[in-house]
């Protein structure tokens, strides 16, 4: 999910909320944020585990996020 998208002096920063189904491993969001910083994004990318936010962001993540992909037979796959 994408929790929010923010401009900066000039720079993008994005939120992303992932949510597997189970807490991520330091290790797995280690390697996530590496990528991110790896890639040819023009922005910066936050990476947010799902199961680390308290039940108010998560709320706010349902009702104003965007999901960017979703298991096979999810109501929010698209």
């Amino acid at each position: 999910m994408l929790e929010s998208c923010v401009i900066h002096l000039g720079r993008v920063h994005l939120d992303l909320v992932i949510n597997l189904g189970r807490p991520l491993g330091l290790l797995e969001i280690a390697r996530i944020r590496e990528a991110m910083s790896d890639s040819d994004l023009p922005m910066f990318v936050d990476i947010v585990d799902w199961y680390g936010l308290s039940g108010h962001l998560q709320e706010q993540v349902k009702q104003s996020g965007v999901v960017l992909s979703a298991p096979e037979g999810d109501p929010e796959r698209g």
